[in-house]
């Protein structure tokens, strides 16, 4: 459960579409990831994955979280390479091959 603080603001409105954003920032000190967020999938994601670590920023009058800040741990962001068509395709085939689909 996200953490309600004396801080926490009460507000009439949310956040319009074009204003919702998501923000990381590293902290390299603590070696963990600050993240804040008016859009309400990564509120709800944040939520259930990191409970506690989530603290409530602004909230509708209804109770529902408009702006969280999270303090994630460094493995819950990750940077990879994409992978192309090509190769996507190909893992796909061995993948029916080998599973017999």
């Amino acid at each position: 459960m996200a953490r309600i603080t004396k801080e926490t603001k009460t507000v009439s409105d949310g956040y319009s579409r074009e204003d919702r954003e998501t923000t990381l920032n590293y902290d390299y000190e603590n070696k963990e990831w600050i993240a804040y967020s008016s859009v309400p999938t990564h509120i709800t994601r944040m939520t259930k994955l990191y409970g506690d670590d989530v603290e409530v920023l602004e909230r509708l009058e209804s109770g529902t979280a408009v702006l969280v800040r999270a303090k994630l741990p460094i493995s819950a962001i990750g940077f990879r390479k994409l992978m192309s068509e090509e190769r996507r395709q190909e893992l796909s085939e061995r993948a029916k091959r080998a599973f017999g689909h």
